[in-house]
């Protein structure tokens, strides 16, 4: 692919970590296809009059399909107005009126991810990997056959399951959101937290819904591993330091350093990375008292710019040498 290959990118137009990877991507070679795009008038076809050679036109942009080297897919995140946090990758025009925006929107996306997955382009990731990646029950399983170390988890709608694994782990089990990303629905994170006896209880009473409850795993650090293909970029997150040990997202006060994983922990990783389907992943890890690396889950959609502003890890750059087909 080299520097002749064009690199699309699929998100916002002000989407930071988009904006960071497009400062290092070569001149006239970039097309920024942005969810505002038809709502602005930009026009978007798919032309397959010569049925081995599809092109892509977006605004003013014609391009062969066989030509797009690299895609980073970075869909931009927007309120709905029922309050869900929703992925747009493309939003229709507001003159179609809330009854058919949704149709439209599917019907443009059709042909630009069609057409992409169809050609040679190195995506930063696939939307189809993401979708079967995002699953946590797929990553526990793979990345203990990876020979990653995993919490013991159970998932079930039955209370009095749950309460049995909270006495064998001696009450020592935190519970999180089994869907992977859970603002998409709820419209707000929801964080890792403590189970305690009175939780049990009201489970027992409440609505049986599937639940998630893993073992609390000790952490002298959290851990996030963003990788970029073969490339890691380690980050020690010093949580412990701390208003929120518990869920380092909840306060970011905290120290962030450059951490270099044991070669065995990092082999483990993109193992797990590979059999997922991935180019990019951001993991989180936890390294306990013990110095024991405890894998916990590993996200397709990962933001990595906070990794980049807080330790000065070139991630940014790895990514668009990545897409231009570096290594």
């Amino acid at each position: 692919m080299g520097g002749t290959a064009r690199v699309l990118i699929l998100s916002r137009s002000d989407h930071a970590e988009a904006l960071a990877v497009r400062r290092h991507l070569p001149d006239g070679r970039v097309v920024f296809v942005d969810d505002d795009g038809l709502r602005r008038g930009l026009r978007l076809t798919w032309d397959l009059t010569d049925p081995g050679d599809p092109w892509l036109a977006w605004g003013d942009t014609r391009f062969p399909v066989r030509d797009v080297g690299g895609v980073l897919y970075r869909p931009g995140m927007r309120r709905a107005p029922d309050g869900r946090i929703v992925e747009t990758l493309l939003r229709a025009p507001e003159a179609l009126g809330a009854r058919y925006a949704e149709f439209a929107r599917a019907e443009a996306e059709a042909p630009l991810v069609g057409s992409l997955l169809a050609g040679p382009a190195r995506w930063f990731n696939s939307p189809v990997a993401e979708a079967a990646a995002d699953h946590k029950m797929r990553q526990l399983a793979l990345a203990h056959t990876a020979g990653l170390t995993v919490p013991p988890t159970l998932v079930s709608s039955d209370a009095e399951e749950l309460a049995g694994f909270w006495e064998r782990q001696d009450g020592r089990v935190v519970v999180k959101a089994v869907a992977a990303r859970p603002a998409l629905t709820l419209g707000t994170p929801l964080p890792t937290r403590r189970v305690r006896r009175a939780d049990l209880a009201a489970l027992r009473a409440g609505v049986p819904v599937a639940t998630l409850f893993q073992r609390l795993v000790p952490a002298a650090l959290d851990l996030r591993v963003t990788m970029v293909g073969g490339r890691t970029f380690g980050t020690a997150i010093h949580s412990q330091e701390g208003s929120s040990p518990l869920d380092w997202r909840l306060d970011q006060t905290v120290r962030f350093t450059p951490y270099e994983l044991p070669p065995e922990v990092e082999s483990g990783l993109h193992t797990l990375r590979e059999r997922l389907g991935l180019r990019y992943g951001a993991a989180d890890l936890r390294l306990t008292p013990e110095g024991e690396y405890v894998f916990l889950e590993i996200n397709p959609q990962g933001s990595f710019l906070f990794v980049e502003q807080l330790t000065g890890a070139p991630v940014s750059q790895a990514l668009a040498r990545a897409l231009c087909g570096g290594d």
